[in-house]
């Protein structure tokens, strides 16, 4: 009875239908495309601490791909906090 441990049974389609960043999120194939909300949702849950190899097992991809999309958010996240606030905040 340990096949309760996952809500996505053995076999289930690659793609998942929602961006849940908890849920099992789809892979890479023909017909599946990852979009870049899934692919945030994929580095959102490396970033909280699940295994790489899990996480891309579950998507489908490799993990020279997976890794790829965490650096590739990172350097974006490292940018935005660079920008410079703007010398008057909005008021209320």
């Amino acid at each position: 009875m340990d096949q309760n441990h996952s809500d996505k049974p053995e076999g289930a389609p690659a793609c998942a239908q929602n961006a849940d960043a908890d849920a099992p999120l789809g892979g890479a194939g023909p017909e599946c495309r990852n979009s870049p909300r899934r692919k945030l949702a994929a580095v959102t849950r490396l970033l909280r601490g699940k295994p790489l190899e899990t996480v891309a097992r579950e998507l489908n991809v490799t993990v020279a791909r997976l890794s790829e999309w965490r650096d590739r958010a990172l350097v974006g996240a490292e940018a935005a906090m660079k920008e410079r606030e703007r010398d008057n905040p909005p008021q209320h």
